[in-house]
């Protein structure tokens, strides 16, 4: 991917997934694959970040941020595929091993069936891959997506026949990068998924719910 493709996009992109040195990561994989006599490799990183916050009653009970970070290589030996041995730094790749099979351990005792090929390599550095959306649910304050969780919960209790409420948001966001050493791709899309349930309870102890509806968040992505 050249450098003006790289500006024109890295306001969208997540500046922690954008800072990290991929294309190094991708050519020290990809150069290692290739000496160690595989037909075929492809690297591949991706970034989830995921947070969960819910309340009851209007208050707070569940903050959870995470952030995960994962790196794969996937190669093609003597016409099977398979992975290498993990490893992260491109400054110290891991050792040659003293035979082939013992090079690839863990890949699949199974060959590509005929007419099936390498993924295509064309030589091209795509443009980034967006979800459509207007905001990132990440650059909106904590502090304000509990309070209009909570806007919503006391909306909710005011009426009568309300007893209890929950609300709750589920944001994810995923950053994706691929090379092949001819292609090379960046995608990213934005899940959001708000929640409400109200709770009905009548005198004599039986209870009703009544829950927000909505199809379950999906992005669709350009490749």
């Amino acid at each position: 991917m050249d450098q003006s493709t790289d500006t024109a996009a890295g306001d969208r992109i997540d500046p922690e997934f954008a800072a990290l040195p991929l294309r190094e990561l991708a050519a020290a994989a990809l150069q290692r694959a290739a000496d160690l006599g595989a037909q075929h490799a492809d690297f591949r990183a991706e970034l989830l970040r995921g947070q969960r916050i819910r309340l009851s009653d209007g208050q707070l009970e569940t903050l959870l941020d995470t952030d995960t970070l994962g790196l794969a290589v996937r190669v093609v030996v003597d016409g099977t595929w398979g992975s290498p041995r993990p490893w992260i730094s491109p400054r110290r790749p891991p050792p040659a091993p003293r035979s082939r099979r013992s090079t690839w351990p863990g890949w699949p005792r199974r060959s590509r069936r005929s007419g099936s090929s390498s993924p295509t390599s064309r030589g091209t550095a795509r443009s980034p891959g967006f979800s459509s959306y207007q905001t990132d649910p990440f650059d909106v304050s904590v502090s304000d997506k509990i309070a209009l969780l909570g806007q919503w919960s006391q909306d909710l209790l005011g009426h009568d026949g309300i007893d209890h409420v929950d609300a709750g948001l589920h944001a994810v966001k995923e950053c994706k990068f691929y090379s092949d050493g001819m292609t090379t791709a960046i995608q990213q899309r934005v899940r959001v998924n708000p929640g409400l349930t109200a709770v009905a309870v009548s005198p004599d102890g039986r209870f009703e719910t009544m829950r927000t509806l909505a199809p379950r968040p999906r992005a669709a992505m350009s490749t």
